[in-house]
């Protein structure tokens, strides 16, 4: 992002923050600049043409302009082999051949045990002995090199289009010795999700775009937090409690609140118990069967969430395997052509970006990455969700390299666990409440 792009954000903020004070409808206080408008022309100067890609383009309508900045991935599978191509407007093309798919799913892993050293030694390893990750890492550096030397810039975004199932960490992989890629890069997510406003009447699937605005996300935070079975959770309390937000007890009245609601909101919080199993029917909030809060991704059709189309508005999932995605449907009700999961039903609602979880987290931990979350969201208000995230692994890897004690280690992992899906342009405003301020 431009250094006029942050100093037009700047100037909105406040503005934003007395419009959701006073009242003023929620589509009023949304920031959405039109990164092709003359003010900022600087910030999108270089186009890059889907028609120029090998294999399917990439479903996002990415055939906008992007900044030199900008890099983007594509993850492609072939049965169980992955291969990729990755994008820039000054770089050439890299494209890699097709080689098995590595057993580096966090989830995988942790249910057989491993620690967080090895986890993260299964991680180095992939990212230096394999041919296609080296010339991946090599490819990055060189960008890197490029822009520092020639434009004196820097990468400021990795969008991954990866459509296998074999959950790749690649937040974790290794950029260099001592930086993984989440730590040195924004690494924002993105699906291939069909467009809710496409009623098929083409020969080509309507797809979900990906938005090149800049989306502020300002207003009350609604929050469902399980603090009875999540000891650690009331540490999440206290720290939202700050901020204008309503909590609950009850995550159906917390999402009833939200489908009805006529005030601005910036994000949906959920702190709980997590579910996923190899049924897109099997992924739920909270995971006891006799917990009336007990919610599945099929349950949540019955809420419109027609705010996050009205006013911009993250969700914040701090849930065991919140954001892990799956193809598999007995039932034949969700479209098999794409992969889905709490993070791609939130985002189809019109949510601007979604962070969730690739496995189970200690809730000790989940409570003590999302203060960080919002402590830095509020140090750093010009950075997007996005970058927030790449903040708080970059101090994570740097506290480990510092002292390797089991507390860092798994706070270390962790961290790396909490994935952002969505736009990529996308800040969160906080409002603090008055007593706060």
């Amino acid at each position: 992002m431009t250094k006029a792009l942050r100093q037009k954000i700047a100037q909105t903020q406040t503005s934003c923050q007395q419009k959701v004070m006073m009242g003023i409808p929620a589509q009023k206080t949304d920031l959405e600049v039109n990164l092709q408008s003359a003010e900022v022309d600087e910030a999108r100067t270089n186009h890059i043409d889907n028609q120029n890609f090998e294999g399917d383009p990439f479903s996002a309508d990415l055939n906008k302009q992007f900044t030199k900045e900008v890099v983007i991935l594509y993850v492609e599978k072939k049965d169980d082999q992955y291969y990729f191509h990755i994008h820039n407007s000054e770089f050439p093309l890299l494209e890699s051949e097709p080689e098995k798919y590595p057993k580096l799913s966090f989830a995988d892993h942790m249910n057989s045990d491993h620690t967080p050293r090895t986890i993260r030694g299964f991680i180095k390893a992939f990212s230096r002995n394999r041919k296609p990750i080296r010339k991946l890492r090599g490819w990055l550096i060189k960008l890197q090199e490029l822009l520092k030397n020639e434009y004196n810039s820097s990468l400021s975004c990795l969008i991954i289009n990866d459509r296998t199932d074999f959950e790749i960490p690649w937040e974790m992989l290794d950029l260099t010795e001592e930086e993984p890629i989440g730590a040195a890069i924004a690494v924002v997510r993105w699906q291939d999700i069909p467009d809710p406003d496409d009623f098929g009447f083409h020969q080509e699937e309507g797809i979900l775009k990906l938005s090149t605005q800049i989306s502020q996300c300002c207003g009350k935070i609604f929050v469902y937090a399980n603090s009875q079975e999540l000891q650690a959770v009331q540490n999440e309390i206290n720290v939202l409690s700050k901020f204008e937000s309503s909590i609950y007890k009850d995550l159906k009245a917390c999402l009833n609140d939200v489908d009805k609601m006529n005030t601005e909101m910036s994000m949906l919080f959920i702190a709980s118990h997590g579910l996923f199993k190899d049924e897109v029917k099997d992924i739920y909030f909270e995971e006891d069967k006799t917990d009336e809060n007990r919610i599945s991704i099929i349950d949540l059709y019955n809420w419109q969430f027609s705010t996050f189309k009205e006013s911009p508005g993250l969700v914040f999932m701090n849930s065991c395997h919140s954001g892990r995605l799956s193809q598999d449907d007995s039932f034949n009700v969700i479209n098999p052509n794409y992969r889905t999961g709490f993070s791609t039903f939130f985002l189809e609602r019109g949510a601007k970006g979604v962070i969730g979880t690739l496995g189970s987290v200690d809730d000790r931990y989940a409570a003590s990455i999302a203060r960080n979350f919002f402590d830095r969201c509020q140090e750093k208000t010009d950075l997007t969700v996005a970058e927030i995230l790449q903040l708080l692994r970059r101090e994570v890897s740097k506290q480990l390299l510092s002292d390797k004690s089991e507390e860092n280690w798994y706070l270390f992992l962790y961290t790396f666990m909490y994935v952002y899906y969505g736009h990529p342009f996308t800040l969160l405003q906080l409002i603090q409440r008055e007593k706060y301020a």
